[in-house]
């Protein structure tokens, strides 16, 4: 064998193991945002689920304040929440799919009509236990459709 046809192979050796090193490290990095991904979407989702629910607890606690200094501190713990659910909101519709987004756009329409109702001077308290009600089951919908995109069904 001559020189050339040695360097050629050399080459030839030294190029497939460079490719297979840069190929399995590609592989791997995309299983790892994959990964990261899915985490986000599992933090994103239980986090609107929990804001939801506290949000909508924070709008009933002020509603049924008895004296104007537990008015005052549940309007405070309220906007609170109301801060938090919308921040969680917005994180769930960056990392939701598009079937799963249109429940979040629901979630999001049914706190703003329970907050619309309680802001009343003369609520109705049906309207607004109805409102609780959707938005339990929304969450609960939320909730079989996280567990779809995930993969745990």
């Amino acid at each position: 064998m001559d020189s050339s046809t040695a360097i050629a192979l050399a080459l030839l050796t030294l190029s497939g193991t460079l490719s297979g090193v840069w190929l399995g490290w590609r592989l791997g990095m995309s299983e790892r945002i994959r990964q990261w991904r899915r985490d986000q979407q599992i933090d994103a989702y239980a986090e609107l689920i929990a804001a939801s629910a506290d949000a909508t607890l924070a709008a009933y606690d002020r509603v049924n304040a008895l004296t104007a200094e537990q008015r005052s501190a549940a309007g405070a713990a309220e906007v609170t929440a109301s801060l938090r659910f919308h921040n969680a909101l917005h994180r769930g519709m960056l990392v939701a799919p598009a079937e799963t987004r249109t429940i979040v756009e629901q979630l999001e329409e049914e706190h703003v009509a329970a907050l619309t109702e309680i802001a009343k001077t003369n609520r109705d308290r049906k309207v607004i236990e109805s409102h609780m009600r959707r938005g339990a089951a929304l969450r609960k919908a939320l909730s079989a459709a996280a567990r779809k995109d995930l993969g745990f069904q």
